[in-house]
């Protein structure tokens, strides 16, 4: 697991529930957020992050209070930050990497192939194909709602063209989750600055939160074909 660079005020650590990793990370404040995640989901704040490993046949009819207890168990306030789930073994599947202004993590479970969002006429099942790309970026500097919501769709589309360099049919998979977070520009030595509100390719951050999703997916991918390569052979 690659768990340097992290972002500042921010540590990591693996830990082991139930007998499966939980990859924590915490930091010493809360920051701004905005996630898709199963916990602590929507626009609000946040204090950690849990990236948790879960069987390939998990079904609990309760995810979110699943990983409130999971986060409890690791001695987090469980309504104080994110929680997200994945079938991947995230202690060896966690790729980390850092641009400028952004620190970027990322599970990538794809299984042997993903399918294109859009299938016309197609059943629930043959459309939505199991895996999950989780996805995590913390950026160095405070942001306006709106402009982690506008980062949300750079790393979704700097994973699409992972996906496509990958030769993978489709953009994502049906559970794939996006968590932003940032400091909060009132807190501390942030007071008198002026949170960016863009986050498009064409600002400066924009442009690093992207280059930092395609390098990790990217990474995660090859990473996951090793491992499917090894086991057929």
């Amino acid at each position: 697991m690659i768990t340097s660079p992290r972002p500042r005020g921010w540590t990591s650590s693996l830990h082991r529930v139930e007998g499966r990793p939980v990859l924590r990370w915490e930091g010493d404040r809360a920051w701004r957020s905005v996630s898709s995640g199963v916990l602590g989901g929507g626009l609000g704040t946040s204090r950690w992050v849990l990236n948790a490993t879960v069987p390939t046949d998990f079904d609990d009819d309760e995810p979110a209070a699943y990983l409130a207890r999971l986060a409890a168990s690791v001695g987090l306030a469980p309504e104080a930050g994110v929680g997200l789930l994945t079938a991947v073994e995230v202690d060896t599947a966690a790729v980390t990497v850092a641009r400028p202004g952004v620190t970027m993590s990322v599970t990538t479970g794809v299984g042997q192939h993903a399918l294109w969002p859009a299938v016309e006429d197609a059943a629930v099942g043959e459309r939505c194909r199991a895996g999950t790309v989780n996805a995590v970026a913390w950026l160095d500097r405070p942001a306006t709602p709106e402009a982690l919501v506008n980062g949300v769709i750079t790393v979704t589309e700097a994973k699409a063209q992972a996906f496509l360099e990958a030769g993978i049919d489709g953009t994502g998979t049906c559970t794939d989750s996006v968590t932003l977070l940032c400091p909060i520009a009132a807190d501390g030595e942030y007071r008198d600055e002026e949170p960016t509100r863009y986050l498009g390719t064409r600002s400066p951050v924009g442009q690093a939160l992207a280059a930092a999703a395609h390098a990790a997916v990217t990474t995660g991918l090859a990473r996951e074909r090793a491992a499917f390569a090894a086991s057929d052979g």
